[in-house]
């Protein structure tokens, strides 16, 4: 494709190359575009820079990152997304007193917010299940052996007490049956309809005559059904009935003993380390892959979630935020590998929904052109752009939109110099805090980055610079999630700014460094902000004419943090 199409972009560009304004160039690029003469994909990188085309290039990074919305939430535990009614639900933690529930839909941007209904939270536990429009959960300190289900359309409430075993640890419904796993080696059957008791599913005849036996059974931690069978999935095996037996009809080991299992269909799904066994419950065959992580968590979906789909396709959260590993079911081909963020997954909708520790995300992938992509990357060649300030902050905010696709370090080295600033810096260790342990004070070793900017120019400036590390020596590649600074001073003309920040107790392999701000200031401006800042201010006038100028937000903050403590000396 790209040999057939580079002769008529040649041609094209070169003749677009005839107008005199930029302008004309820019409209007459995005006229074959809309003409279907070139794809979007088809302009290099850099044209679209030097024609500031930049909802083009905004389009092409929303298209291949998955047009990604994330909403922070405001602690840090959350369960899983499970899919209610279509849509993603994402519980707060059930310890936590008046917990919410965060909602989003495949096709709306906002975050929902939904207080959990009061009955349901007395018995919410960290088990859950979603059947339609109902969450069903259980395993809550208050009764350990009680669930309970929420219809979230009726707000109607019910609850359901274990007949045998002890400590729900899986929730599954089949048709009208709802079945919900114990330890003791028990699943307790009900009409789902009406909650009537049907039977007791046991691991063996054994009965739970004392703890020791209870505790040489198994828990049942997941639930599937296949062909009329309920399959039951402990920490080392597998269990059959059929609905009319109360004791296996089968028993076989699970492939990886204390391995994660779901259910799809007619398949069982085990993931340990880096491992994934997929089991066909109908034949008995089972096929294994190995994913280039360890695996986070696994789904298969029949959504039509990428472009070129067809049929199931399995889905991998790696750990460490590796990506997402998109394999074809039937084939177990790798199809995609898509570097996005999520610990725990769910598909519906053609979205994906994932979660992380303190993030809520959702991801389209429909509209990504993998191939095409790739190659329009290789036309991003920053040594050939010369920043101005336009496209330089440009870049940047692209860079944190998409932190793993559009790199601005080697612009930032460009645009220091174009401002006659140097940055050096070293590590450095030695003591960076103190810690007091039973009344002793104990003194906290560690390493700081120390760094050095030199202004070579007759300019004076207000400047922001983010500092991100990742990495540490003796560990491998990718063990440390990445970890940033953001330092903002004044410097003077031919003068020199230096400063320091701790980076932890272990000296990071790779550190990058860029402005996000530089302002220029005149002389008398830097001096006066200087003053209104100094020790030996007590005028609130001269701080107060700098509030008014609309300074960045971090020297806003110091001006009224300056005049507070002022105003707080005159009133003492």
């Amino acid at each position: 494709m790209l040999k057939s199409i580079l002769p008529v972009l040649l041609i094209f560009l070169s003749a677009i190359n005839g107008y005199a304004e930029p302008g004309q160039k820019r409209e007459k690029i995005r006229n074959a575009i809309s003409k279907g003469i070139l794809s979007l994909y088809d302009v290099p990188f850099n044209t679209y820079i030097r024609f500031r085309m930049w909802e083009e290039i905004e389009q092409i990074l929303k298209a291949n990152s998955g047009d990604a919305i994330s909403h922070q939430l405001p602690g840090p535990y959350y369960s899983r997304p499970y899919i209610v009614n279509r849509q993603a639900w994402v519980f707060e933690n059930s310890a936590v007193p008046g917990g919410s529930v965060y909602v989003m839909t495949p096709d709306k941007t906002n975050l929902i917010k939904r207080e959990k209904n009061k009955d349901y939270a007395q018995y919410e536990g960290g088990v859950r299940a979603a059947f339609g429009s109902t969450v069903i959960s259980g395993g809550s300190d208050k009764d350990v052996d009680t669930a309970v289900l929420w219809d979230t359309k009726t707000e109607k409430v019910r609850t359901v007490r274990l007949k045998d075993g002890h400590y729900i640890s899986s929730i599954a419904v089949a048709d009208n049956m709802l079945c919900i796993g114990s330890c003791g080696g028990k699943i307790n059957a009900y009409r789902y309809d009406n909650l009537l008791f049907s039977k007791v599913y046991s691991t063996s005849s054994k009965e739970n005559i004392n703890w020791e036996v209870f505790n040489q059974k198994e828990c049942i931690t997941s639930i599937g059904f296949s062909e009329g069978k309920i399959i039951g999935a402990g920490d080392k095996t597998v269990f059959v009935w059929t609905p009319g037996a109360e004791i296996p009809v089968k028993t076989y080991p699970k492939t990886f003993i204390n391995s994660v299992v779901s259910f799809y269909k007619h398949y069982m799904i085990e993931h340990k380390s880096d491992v994934v066994a997929i089991r066909d419950l109908m034949t008995q065959k089972t096929r294994k892959l190995k994913a280039q992580r360890a695996v986070e968590d696994a789904v298969i979906t029949d959504e039509k979630i990428l472009k070129q789909q067809s049929g199931d396709i399995l889905i991998l959260a790696l750990k460490r935020d590796a990506g997402l590993s998109v394999y074809d079911l039937k084939t177990l081909l790798l199809t995609e590998q898509i570097e996005l963020t999520g610990h725990k997954i769910a598909a519906s909708g053609r979205c994906i929904f994932a979660t992380d520790d303190s993030f809520f995300y959702r991801y389209y992938l429909p509209d990504r052109e993998p191939e095409k992509f790739k190659t329009f990357l290789k036309t991003f060649r920053p040594e050939n752009i010369t920043p101005n300030e336009e496209t330089y902050y440009r870049l940047l905010k692209l860079a944190r939109d998409y932190p793993d696709i559009v790199k601005p370090y080697p612009l930032a080295q460009k645009f220091l110099e174009q401002h006659h600033l140097d940055v050096r810096y070293s590590f450095r260790y030695g003591k960076i805090g103190e810690n007091i342990t039973d009344g002793k004070q104990e003194d906290i070793f560690g390493y700081k980055l120390f760094y050095e900017v030199s202004n070579r120019s007759d300019k004076r400036y207000l400047i922001t610079m983010d500092f991100t590390w990742s990495g540490y020596y003796g560990q491998e590649d990718g063990e440390s999630s990445r970890a940033s600074a953001k330092q903002s001073f004044m410097i003077d003309a031919h003068a020199e700014y230096k400063g320091n920040f701790v980076v932890g107790d272990k000296e990071p392999m790779q550190i990058l460094f860029y402005p996000t701000e530089i302002i220029t200031l005149s002389e008398e401006d830097y001096d006066g902000l200087n003053a209104a800042l100094s020790m030996e201010n007590q005028d609130v006038s001269i701080i107060d004419l700098y509030l008014a100028k609309q300074l960045p937000s971090v020297w806003q903050k110091r001006l009224v943090e300056k005049k507070q403590e002022l105003l707080k000396k005159r009133k003492e």
